[in-house]
């Protein structure tokens, strides 16, 4: 164990041993043991709980002043605890603290360990006053019960009672995740649901629950630019859902595997399972997943420069929705903004209009933040296609903050493109190349450590546009960025032809092809 640590770590370490020799027997020990099971500060309403369980070897035969001495010592003797003057009832100590006196715990009175943390599940778990609780900040007692019903041992409890019903409300809304934008919070919640985060679930678990926290998982992990761990979390959920013939799951995954791989730019592998998900969601004869799958499998042509097939799948999509949701003809959601992407590409701009208008009413009601910020975006682009500025630049705006709120980043890139290339357009009478630069610099940073290659086509290509437009108007573009020497527009262009080579995103030809004319035009 003592090889776990570093140089200060070990000493910290060492004088742990002595205290736990020390105090060995104590009420003080105990106190430590219970502050184990913790990786946060608490209140002693907390500890309440666990001292009025009375569990045998932990908390039992210890009275009210015994405990209040411990605390006071632990304080102000032994230097072990933190002193909050605001909050004289919260109880802290450092993070490696907690660390050992938990291991110990759980090593040598593994009992005690299971019996502590299932008296917080219920404890938290009736601590909100709302069985639905709205915001982050009421869900915490509900994470604080997944954590501590995991810790154990009741993994499927946790599963069935709080985190399927109350925190994603039944997959319904993925609420956590979609509606409070909470990604991080939420990828944290469902690790305690692994043995080995992220490809081996807790086998405790149901086998359909495990195919199931991999597939949730992976979805989170791909929102935050996890991107590796993302695929084997995505790919593993899609081989258990195949072996359990649960092929409307399946369908999910070979989607989300589609869009994953999509954004690592193998469109090669993303058709692949796109069309494996449209295979799936056949054999599963669920209508929404018929649709929904289709659109990815378009998608994936549509970026492959393939534009005939990609809209005749997607005709074929809407022509399942209206048939699933007669109320509701038109594709919505993501499902209708790759629709819109592909309208825009053909120049469709006033038809996008009234399709992002229709969606975004919908998005609304549903409260689903990653949708609503896609919206968004294709209303900001089909009205800079019209040349209508004002009201494109307010679209893209929201659309780049609704992403930022979604946590959703590999969305993200999206809108600072779209943003970036109105501020660049000369036509724009509220041009701003500084903002277009600023934008595409993040594009760049997240795209380029990523990996995400399409991304980084988009982002040579706009950036090429740059700084022809700057030239044009004899703006002056700084020749170092970040430090390094910045790339000249033929560097731009031949790094983007490049890419579309590599990637086969023969989407971008003829913008590459437009670039290559006027570099041409310029030698001339």
């Amino acid at each position: 164990m003592i090889g776990e640590y570093d140089e200060i770590e070990r000493h910290a370490f060492k004088v742990m041993q002595a205290y736990s020799h020390w105090l060995k027997g104590t009420p003080e020990l105990k106190l430590l043991h219970l502050l184990g099971l913790f990786d946060h500060p608490i209140d002693t309403s907390v500890l309440q709980e666990l001292w009025d369980a009375q569990i045998p070897n932990l908390t039992a035969g210890i009275d009210d002043k015994a405990w209040k001495i411990a605390i006071r010592d632990l304080r102000e003797k032994h230097r072990l605890l933190a002193t909050n003057e605001q909050n004289p009832d919260q109880l802290d100590c450092h993070p490696l603290i907690r660390e050992y006196f938990g291991k110990q715990l759980r090593k040598k009175q593994p009992d005690a360990w299971q019996q502590a943390h299932a008296r917080l599940y219920d404890y938290y778990k009736t601590l909100p006053e709302k069985e639905l609780p709205d915001t982050l900040e009421e869900m915490q007692p509900l994470l604080s019960a997944v954590t501590h019903g995991c810790a154990a041992g009741l993994h499927q409890k946790a599963l069935e009672e709080v985190y399927l019903p109350r925190i994603q409300r039944n997959g319904n809304k993925n609420y956590l995740f979609a509606i409070l934008g909470a990604v991080s919070d939420d990828l944290a919640t469902i690790a305690h649901f692994f043995t080995n985060p992220w490809h081996t679930p807790e086998i405790r678990l149901p086998k359909a629950a495990q195919a199931l926290v991999l597939s949730w998982a992976g979805y989170r992990l791909r929102a935050l630019l996890r991107l590796r761990e993302a695929l084997k979390s995505m790919q593993a959920a899609l081989k258990m859902h195949i072996q359990q013939k649960n092929f409307k799951s399946a369908a999910l995954d070979a989607s989300n595997l589609s869009e994953l791989q999509l954004t690592l730019s193998n469109i090669t592998a993303a058709t692949t399972n796109s069309r494996k998900s449209v295979a799936y969601a056949d054999q599963s004869k669920d209508m929404y997943w018929r649709m929904a799958a289709r659109t990815t499998y378009a998608d994936t042509l549509h970026q492959a420069g393939k534009t005939a097939q990609s809209m005749e799948l997607f005709i074929e999509a809407e022509q399942i929705q209206q048939k699933r949701e007669p109320d509701y003809p038109n594709l919505y959601s993501l499902w209708g903004f790759r629709y819109c992407d592909l309208l825009l590409a053909q120049h469709k701009s006033k038809i996008v209009l009234e399709r992002a208008k229709y969606s975004l009413k919908l998005t609304f009601e549903f409260g689903h933040l990653p949708s609503i910020a896609l919206d968004q975006l294709s209303l900001g682009r089909a009205y800079y296609h019209q040349n209508d500025f004002i009201q494109s630049v307010n679209w893209l705006d929201q659309a780049v903050s609704s992403f930022r709120k979604s946590g959703t980043q590999y969305h993200l890139p999206y809108g600072l493109l779209a943003r970036a290339a109105l501020y660049r357009d000369t036509r724009n009478p509220n041009h701003n190349f500084t903002r277009a630069r600023q934008d595409l610099q993040e594009v760049y940073d997240i795209a380029e450590p990523s990996g995400m290659r399409l991304h980084l086509t988009d982002y040579h290509l706009e950036m090429a546009r740059l700084l022809l437009a700057e030239r044009e108007c004899d703006v002056q573009s700084p020749d170092e960025v970040n430090g390094r020497k910045a790339l000249t527009i033929h560097e731009h262009v031949a790094e983007a032809a490049r890419l579309i080579e590599d990637t086969g995103y023969k989407r971008r030809l003829p913008e590459l092809q437009e670039l290559q004319h006027k570099l041409t035009a310029l030698k001339g």
